[in-house]
């Protein structure tokens, strides 16, 4: 009898170690995203706040606007030439997958907003990075609040009624914090855009160091390997 108290026991034990070692192997980055964007300067300062609508120029010399009331919403990257480089190549390619995704752009834009950038280094941009998407620069100068501006590069997502419904500035060594951010922003936010998590596989967040975006949301991934 005893011994079979023992081995219940040593079972309850050991079912307990390998459910904590699976929440942590499986849910740890999750919950450190959490704790990232609960803790995040952009999302305590500027979630919930409206994006001003802008006027752009484009490389080919045409004017728009960031105005998002006739749709369903829209993603608003903000960078400079001297931007992190690698954070703005993560944000630029991977916003392209994501127009390239869509089933219908009519609903949703994507814009790509320069600062202090020529209009030939905005081709240079559209060129070298094959962007389908809006890029432009301001017609007016500082017209940008200091607070959307504060770290570039930076993308917001900005519903129907141009209010900011999250940001996301991009971190050096914490590369999965992208992936996870675009997992909840196309599966919880966007789900009419009907991009499949299998196809960011073939994404700019699919080629991460160490592991896909796929095997990042799923956890199944040596977190060392990760970091470039």
């Amino acid at each position: 009898m005893n011994y079979w108290i023992v081995i219940c026991i040593l079972l309850f034990i050991g079912t307990t170690v390998a459910l904590v070692w699976i929440g942590k192997k499986y849910l740890g980055d999750w919950l450190n995203y959490q704790a990232y964007v609960r803790d995040s300067y952009y999302h305590n300062q500027l979630v919930g706040h409206p994006f001003p609508c802008i006027s752009l120029q484009t490389s080919q010399g045409d004017t728009l606007q960031t105005n998002f009331s006739s749709k369903k919403g829209g993603l608003i990257l903000i960078f400079e030439p001297m931007s992190c480089q690698r954070c703005l190549e993560l944000l630029l390619n991977t916003l392209q997958h994501i127009q390239s995704n869509m089933k219908d752009t009519a609903e949703f834009s994507i814009y790509g907003i320069a600062i202090d950038t020529p209009r030939t280094v905005l081709s240079n941009y559209r060129r070298v990075f094959k962007i389908k998407y809006q890029l432009g620069v301001p017609l007016q100068e500082n017209i940008l609040p200091t607070r959307l501006v504060n770290s570039t590069p930076i993308v917001f997502l900005v519903d129907s009624n141009n209010t900011i419904l999250q940001a996301h500035n991009p971190t050096i060594g914490r590369e999965q914090f992208s992936a996870l951010f675009f997992y909840s922003l196309v599966f919880n936010h966007l789900p009419f855009l009907e991009v499949s998590i299998e196809g960011f596989d073939d994404s700019p967040l699919g080629k991460l160091k160490g592991g896909s975006i796929l095997e990042i949301i799923k956890g199944n991934y040596d977190r060392d390997s990760l970091f470039w």
